[in-house]
């Protein structure tokens, strides 16, 4: 029994790197369990359909452990053409699965400021409690300013009354 159980684990190592070969990286990911086998596949995000993305990163981190999603989440951030990606997968399972401080940290380390700001606009599109933002003490409030501009705030416990004279 043992033996017939290592030849269904090897079959599948096989089949799922087959399917890597042929270019069906959502079929590879079904099977993979290796955080290193899943950050290659997941990289080809022009391939795998970003609803899949966004459910299999939420599942994964639930299934193993937190740290596979955000690996996946720093290795998606780092491209441009998945801002509305990586914002999906960060509306999606903030709160849930990720830790907010956590998914803007990676954004900022990855320099995906729109990311920032669209997850921000989406958290503060719900808030009821106005000072949310500002109590969670960003690490850079530049996101927060961004934010607060474009839907005509002003961010005024930021500005210093001596400078206003």
């Amino acid at each position: 029994e043992a033996m017939e159980i290592m030849f269904q684990k090897e079959l599948i190592k096989e089949q799922t790197g087959c399917c890597e070969t042929a270019g069906l990286f959502h079929r590879a990911l079904e099977h993979y369990i290796e955080l290193a086998d899943i950050i290659r596949c997941i990289a080809h995000t022009d391939q795998i359909p970003a609803e899949f993305i966004v459910i299999y990163v939420g599942q994964i981190s639930k299934q193993k452990e937190p740290k596979y999603g955000y690996e996946c989440l720093r290795v998606l951030s780092r491209s441009k053409n998945n801002v509305r990606l990586c914002t999906d997968i960060a509306n999606s399972w903030a709160g849930k699965v990720f830790n907010r401080r956590e998914i803007i940290h990676i954004f900022e380390e990855n320099k995906m400021i729109e990311a920032v700001y669209l997850h921000l606009k989406s958290i503060a599109s719900t808030l009821e409690e106005n000072e949310f933002l500002m109590e969670n003490n960003l690490p850079d409030s530049k996101s927060l300013m961004i934010l607060c501009d474009k839907h005509n705030f002003v961010l005024s416990k930021d500005i210093n009354s001596t400078e206003l004279s």
